[in-house]
């Protein structure tokens, strides 16, 4: 009976270590697995969030360049204006019909010049273009901007220099 015992306990041990191994093995394997995914799910969302920050930083930086190239250029078609403005010509075109084709000359050479630029006039107080064309050099002479929206936002007021004229003003702004 004791051999048989030890025999039965011998088989039973023997059993049980074979589950045991099994039981290893399948923890090693799962284990082995759970790492494998948990490393590709976060390679995944690391990369996917790297590649959003990316783009998010790319868009901001391509936005504030734009904004600075439109604030340049709006910058400098502000100067061209304002330097277009104090030419003498255009104060004599709005007091007489003599200097408006001076005027004319100017804004025709101007618009040469800078093909990006749609329409050039020079306009009195009523909104009323006293001397213009546009980009495909239509003359725009005689035409009422007087219910343009952009007519809205124009500040007159009288030129230092023109002051005795009183139906002479300068557009500011």
């Amino acid at each position: 009976i004791a051999c048989h015992m030890t025999i039965k306990l011998s088989s039973s041990l023997s059993m049980n270590i074979r589950s045991l191994n099994t039981q290893l093995i399948l923890v090693v394997i799962l284990s082995t697995a759970l790492s494998i995914g948990a490393l590709i799910i976060y390679v995944n969302k690391s990369t996917s969030d790297m590649a959003l920050t990316l783009q998010t930083r790319t868009m901001h930086n391509v936005a504030d360049s734009t904004s600075r190239v439109l604030e340049n250029y709006i910058h400098n078609l502000v100067s061209l204006t304002a330097s277009l403005a104090e030419q003498n010509a255009f104060e004599s075109a709005l007091q007489s019909d003599y200097f408006r084709q001076d005027a004319s000359r100017i804004i025709t050479n101007f618009m040469s010049g800078y093909g990006d630029i749609w329409a050039v006039t020079l306009f009195d107080e009523n909104g009323d273009v006293i001397v213009g064309f546009n980009a495909e050099d239509r003359d725009l002479t005689g035409m009422s901007l007087k219910d343009e929206p952009f007519m809205r936002r124009c500040v007159w007021t009288i030129s230092p220099s023109l002051a005795p004229l009183s139906q002479s003003r300068r557009m500011v702004g």
